[in-house]
């Protein structure tokens, strides 16, 4: 009987587990804003090597259980606050940020002080105003997010400085005082300002909530994913630690319209070199909170009219006003900007417009390489563009190829080669934050023909070499996203060009090839794809696909314009229809927003 007693109490605990253990929008924040979590299963959260963790342990903790023996999803129980009303004593025990999983951060940023270690890096704090070195973990491009902070604050009038010149420190492997918890310095994300104007309640013989940080450097942390001690009952006004966790706005809780979620996913080209409140592209913008736009100088309708770009001023005037119609100001601006024939920003526009072709830059040496393309870099950022649609790493292997060999655009015809000359494009471009894309997967080095014009069949020409590129940047972690070409190859799928196809996009890259990034399409206007599919038909195998970013420049030509509410309602409709699950939608908005979390 006792036996029996036992069996039914066991499984009612495993059930009371159940019903409290499931994977939350909170569990999808963590997706989003950290490279090594990459889902949550049946209540665990998935890291990128394989391996799980309990999310939800399903148990009610009182304040001091948190602090102590906090599960992951325990890390949520209190909101961090934001904003103008934020900055109030805390009430008691209110604690955000202070409840921490040890085991999360343990595998996030290392398991020991040694295996920390490895992954810090020396970087220079305020260098304009003051000398301060700090080490911090390169782990979840932490390490990048201290230096926005940095620039931000050197950005600051000179009487904030003295707040955050003469800091405390960074990584110091320690546990926190009266605990057996790591402090989140032990991994190289925290830092603590200058002593002279904070308070840590501990130091204090008698609770007195005082705050001397001005709202602008708290704001400023925020802005790039640090939370302040300064917002807990438990106060320590020194201290910022990078939980951007606790900061995201999350698409899964903040976007429940469904037709804003499949609004992230369409970058789209407009006609205008202006963007104001009240235009088409500003109105679709807001309405259905577009992921991003792509920009281009020819305009087919009137070849005497530029049709977004015509100055660097006015360039920099319409980006502005672009960003300014996005719900959250994180839209994507792209342009195609690889150097030689593909450069959108000329000369005769005031730019430099003399970047070389890739077979001339792979001449140069490393140094040479990389300052060139930082220049690249620096111009796309300073009028507002943070989406380079580069480089282009397909092999030149053919040389009949019409698209990319007799223009140059290849780095070479050795996949390694290739992907080292993409890394420093990469880096480069990351030097002022604009992403990138790898192109055109899954190679079109070997092609005869021109995707722009029509059906392109490579089965009897392409090499699986020409994966290797790809290979090599996603083994370096360091692709942002992939552009699929829309080549047909049947070795691979015998019914569908690449980027339509499962069987090369979730079979080949990311099953295969172990991507779980941001994949895009190439341009859906092109005529490989409307000479051959209609539109629900393209929305419906791209994005089932595992496509994430469907591209409709409106630039190929001006009878095939389609306006983002077209676009929108049909996956709405193959949505109602049970064509494609929310969940597929989802999952890419989330690919999408973690993508983005990188610049915004």
């Amino acid at each position: 009987m006792k036996k029996r007693v036992s069996l039914i109490l066991s499984i009612f605990f495993v059930m009371t587990l159940n019903v409290f253990g499931v994977c939350d929008h909170n569990a999808q924040k963590l997706v989003e804003v950290y490279d090594e979590v990459v889902g949550c299963e049946n209540n665990r959260i998935v890291w990128r090597d394989g391996t799980t963790m309990l999310y939800d342990d399903g148990k009610k903790k009182t304040y001091q259980e948190l602090l102590d023996s906090a599960d992951i999803e325990d890390m949520f129980a209190m909101s961090y606050p934001v904003g103008v009303d934020s900055y109030a004593p805390p009430r008691y025990n209110f604690d955000p940020g202070r409840i921490r999983n040890q085991a999360f951060f343990k595998k996030l940023y290392g398991d020991t002080k040694g295996e920390v270690k490895k992954s810090l890096t020396t970087i220079e704090w305020m260098p304009r105003v003051t000398s301060n070195i700090i080490e911090v973990t390169t782990k979840n491009r932490v390490d990048v997010q201290f230096g926005k902070v940095s620039q931000a604050l050197e950005r600051l009038p000179a009487k904030f400085q003295k707040y955050v010149t003469d800091i405390v420190g960074a990584f110091y492997w320690r546990t926190i005082a009266g605990t057996n918890q790591l402090s989140l310095h032990s991994f190289g994300v925290a830092i603590d300002i200058n002593l002279k104007y904070t308070t840590y309640w501990r130091w204090d013989a008698h609770y007195r909530y005082i705050n001397q940080i001005p709202k602008e450097i708290v704001e400023i942390f925020e802005k790039y994913g640090f939370v302040w001690g300064g917002k807990w009952y438990h106060y320590d006004t020194m201290h910022f630690e990078y939980r951007p966790e606790l900061l995201s706005s999350s698409l899964s809780t903040k976007q429940n319209d469904l037709e804003q979620q499949i609004g992230q996913m369409l970058m789209v080209g407009f006609y205008g070199t202006q963007a104001p409140k009240g235009s088409q592209i500003c109105r679709d913008i807001e309405q259905y909170d577009i992921g991003g736009v792509i920009l281009f100088d020819y305009n087919p309708i009137n070849s005497q009219q530029p049709k977004n770009i015509s100055s660097k001023t006015q360039l920099r005037q319409l980006t502005a006003q672009l960003q300014a119609c996005s719900p959250r100001h994180d839209l994507l601006i792209s342009v195609d900007q690889e150097g030689g024939l593909v450069q959108r920003l000329k000369s005769k526009y005031g730019f430099y417009g003399k970047f070389p072709k890739a077979s001339e830059v792979v001449q140069n040496d490393t140094n040479t390489i990389r300052t060139i393309y930082q220049k690249m870099s620096k111009e796309l950022h300073d009028v507002g563009i943070n989406f380079d649609l580069a480089p282009v790493v397909d092999l030149a292997i053919n040389p009949h190829n019409r698209v990319i060999n007799t223009h140059g655009r290849s780095f070479g015809d050795d996949g390694d080669k290739v992907g080292k000359y993409a890394l420093i494009f990469i880096d480069a471009m990351h030097k002022n934050d604009v992403l990138t894309s790898l192109k055109h997967f899954p190679g079109h080095g070997s092609s005869l023909g021109d995707t722009h014009k029509g059906y392109v069949d490579v089965t009897t020409l392409w090499h699986k070499k020409e994966l290797e590129p790809y290979a090599y940047v996603i083994k370096k972690n360091r692709a942002d996203t992939i552009m699929v070409a829309h080549l047909f190859n049947a070795t691979i799928d015998r019914q569908y060009p690449a980027s339509l196809s499962y069987k090369t996009i979730a079979g080949i890259l990311r099953d295969k090839m172990h991507y779980d990034g941001v994949v895009i399409t190439d341009d859906l206007q092109m005529g490989a794809i409307v000479q051959q599919f209609g539109l629900q038909e393209v929305m419906r195998h791209a994005i089932n696909a595992s496509v994430d970013i469907l591209l409709f420049g409106n630039q190929l030509d001006p009878r095939y314009i389609v306006s983002p509410k077209k676009l929108v309602d049909s996956v709405m409709m193959l949505v109602k229809n049970k064509k494609i699950e929310k969940e597929t939608i989802q999952k890419a908005v989330s690919r999408i927003q973690k993508l983005k979390k990188r610049i915004f």
